[in-house]
C-alpha cells in the first residue's frame, strides 16, 4: 500500500465525506490505465477513514506536462460546472445525481499531492463496478451478459438513453466536449435502467477559440465520418467539436438500444460512406448485394432490421436522419436536446428521476455528531477493502461446513456464537486459517444481516454487500439466499 499526501484538494460537494482529505491510500499497483493516467482502487482516506461507497483514484501520467495540465484544467472546470448545477437543483430540493444519474462517475474530489516524492495530480470518482455497472464493451464480449441486456424491456433501454442524452445536453450547455465517446467509456447498470459516462479528463470545456480536447478518440464505427476521413489523410488536421460528439452519441444510442452496429459495410471509411450516400439509401435499409455490404453479416443485418422494426418511429426517425443526411452534413445530426425530448415522451414520469442514485445517497455515510458512519456503511467499506486484499483462501474446509450449518441458528438467535467460539477457532486454525479473524467475519456478517433486514426489504446493493461479507465468513451464496428469501427483494 502507498499513500498520496494531499497538498491541494477540492470536493465537488455532492457527498460530505470528501471534505478534509489529507491523504489517500492506494495499492502498490494500478488495476487499469491508459494514455492519460493510471487507475487505482481507493483503499483509505486519512489513514483509517473509509469511504461509504467504493472509489477509484486516477493519477495523471507525469511524463507529458502538457497532457497533465490539460487534464487538470478540464476536470477543474468540469467540477465548477457540476458544483454550480448541483447548487441549482439543491435549491429546489433535488439531489444532482438523482436528476443526472449518467454523471455518477464525474470527479468527486480533485487533488494535487505527492506520491513517493513525486508531484502528481488526479481525482477520485465512484467505482462503478462496485455498484453493479459494467463497461459496455465488456458487456458485449460476454455472451450471457449481452443476451441479458438484449432481452431487457424496451422501456428500460429508452430510460437509459433518456438519461444518457440528458447528461450530454447538460454538458453541451456548459460547452463541454467529451471527444472520446466509445463503448469502453460507457458503463451500464446491470440492475437499473441507467448508464454512466467516464473519462472526462481528455475532453475540454471550450472557453476560447483555441480550446481543444487532447484526443480525437479511437478509430472505429463510433468515430464521426469527418474524423475518419482526416485520420486517413492527415491526422494533424483532425478537429473535434460538438458535432463530432453528436455523431458518437447517436452511435451510442443505437448501441444502447440494439447492442449492434448501425452499418453493415465491410469497413467504415470515406469510400464506403460516400458510396452509401450517393446511392441515396435511407438508413437502415440498403441492398445486401451492394459491393460495400459485408456478406458475412447478412444474418446479423436481418436481425438488426427486425429489432429496428420493433422500436418507436420517433427514435428511428432521428437515427435515420443522423446516419443518412448527417453523414457529411454535421449540422443535420440530431441534437442532445432533441434526443432528450424524444425519450422523455417514451418513459413514465417516475423514470425521469432514478432510484439508483437515491440508493447510493441513502448509503453515502451520513455522519453523526461523532463523525462515525453507521454499522452498515462501515461494514460495506471494510468488505470492499478486505475482499480485495485479505480473502480467505481455504475453501470446502471442515470449519466452512460448521459455519454454514450454524449460521441460520445464529441469525435466528436459537444458538449463540459464544457457545461455539472456541470450537470454531480451533477448527479454523487446524484448517490453516486465522480463527479469530474468521470469528470476527462471522460476527460482522450477523450484524450486517440485522441491519439489512430492519425494513424487511433487501435491495440489490444490500444483497451484494451481504454476499461479499459472506465470502469472508466462508458462508456459501445458497445459504445467504435462503436467509434473505423470507424478505422482500427490491
Amino acid at each position: 500500500m502507498q499513500n498520496i499526501q494531499i497538498t491541494y484538494g477540492k470536493s465537488t460537494g455532492l457527498y460530505n465525506w470528501f471534505e478534509g482529505i489529507s491523504n489517500i491510500s492506494i495499492p502498490d499497483e494500478a488495476f487499469a490505465g491508459g494514455g492519460f493516467g493510471d487507475i487505482y482502487h481507493c483503499l483509505e482516506i486519512n489513514n483509517n477513514d473509509y469511504l461509504p461507497i467504493a472509489q477509484v483514484v486516477k493519477i495523471f501520467k507525469t511524463g507529458d506536462t502538457d497532457k497533465v495540465q490539460h487534464s487538470w484544467n478540464t476536470i477543474s472546470k468540469l467540477q465548477e460546472i457540476i458544483i454550480t448545477e448541483a447548487d441549482k437543483w439543491d435549491k429546489v430540493g433535488k439531489f444532482f445525481l438523482d436528476v443526472y444519474p449518467a454523471l455518477i462517475a464525474i470527479p468527486q474530489f480533485i487533488f494535487e499531492g505527492t506520491l513517493n516524492g513525486e508531484n502528481i495530480k488526479g481525482y477520485i470518482s465512484t467505482n462503478l463496478s462496485s455498484i453493479g455497472f459494467k463497461s459496455f464493451d465488456k458487456l458485449k464480449e460476454d455472451e450471457d451478459d449481452l443476451n441479458e441486456y438484449i432481452n431487457r424491456e424496451i422501456e428500460d433501454k429508452y430510460t437509459i438513453c433518456y438519461h444518457f442524452s440528458r447528461a450530454f445536453n447538460l454538458l453541451m450547455k456548459n460547452k463541454f466536449i467529451h471527444a472520446d465517446i466509445t463503448a469502453d467509456n460507457i458503463f451500464v447498470s446491470q440492475q437499473d435502467p441507467v448508464c454512466a459516462i467516464i473519462d472526462f479528463d481528455s475532453g475540454v470545456v471550450v472557453q476560447r477559440y483555441e480550446d481543444e480536447p487532447s484526443t480525437w478518440g479511437k478509430k472505429g464505427d463510433w468515430t464521426a465520418p469527418e474524423i475518419i476521413i482526416e485520420q486517413a489523410r492527415d491526422a494533424s488536421k483532425i478537429k473535434v467539436n460538438g458535432f463530432t460528439d453528436m455523431w458518437s452519441v447517436a452511435v451510442a444510442i443505437n448501441n444502447l438500444l440494439f447492442a449492434m452496429p448501425m452499418y453493415y459495410f465491410y469497413e467504415i471509411s470515406e469510400n464506403t460512406l460516400t458510396h452509401y450516400s450517393r446511392k441515396k439509401y435511407k438508413w437502415p435499409e440498403m441492398d445486401t448485394y451492394d459491393k460495400i455490404f459485408n456478406e458475412d453479416n447478412l444474418d446479423a443485418y436481418n436481425f438488426f432490421l427486425e429489432s429496428v422494426g420493433y422500436s418507436d418511429d420517433k427514435v428511428i426517425k432521428e437515427l435515420r436522419y443522423t446516419f443518412t443526411e448527417g453523414i457529411f452534413t454535421p449540422t443535420l445530426r440530431t441534437t442532445y436536446y432533441k434526443w432528450e425530448m424524444v425519450f422523455k415522451n417514451l418513459i413514465p414520469e417516475s423514470s425521469r428521476i432514478l432510484s439508483l442514485s437515491k440508493l447510493i445517497k441513502k448509503n453515502q455515510g451520513s455522519q453523526g455528531e461523532s463523525g462515525s458512519s453507521s454499522h452498515f456503511q462501515q461494514s460495506y467499506i471494510n468488505i470492499l477493502t478486505k475482499s480485495l486484499y485479505t480473502p480467505h483462501s481455504k475453501q470446502n474446509s471442515m470449519v466452512e461446513g460448521l459455519v454454514n450449518e450454524l449460521i441460520p441458528d445464529l441469525i435466528s438467535g436459537i444458538e449463540k456464537l459464544d457457545t461455539h467460539r472456541a470450537f470454531i477457532r480451533s477448527m479454523a486454525n487446524s484448517d490453516g486459517l486465522n480463527g479469530d479473524e474468521l470469528l470476527q467475519e462471522v460476527e460482522d456478517f450477523i450484524e450486517l444481516f440485522k441491519v439489512v433486514i430492519e425494513d424487511n426489504i433487501v435491495t440489490k446493493f444490500e444483497e451484494m454487500s451481504l454476499l461479499t461479507q459472506a465470502k469472508l465468513a466462508l458462508i456459501r451464496p445458497n445459504v445467504v439466499d435462503r436467509l434473505i428469501s423470507k424478505h422482500k427483494r427490491a
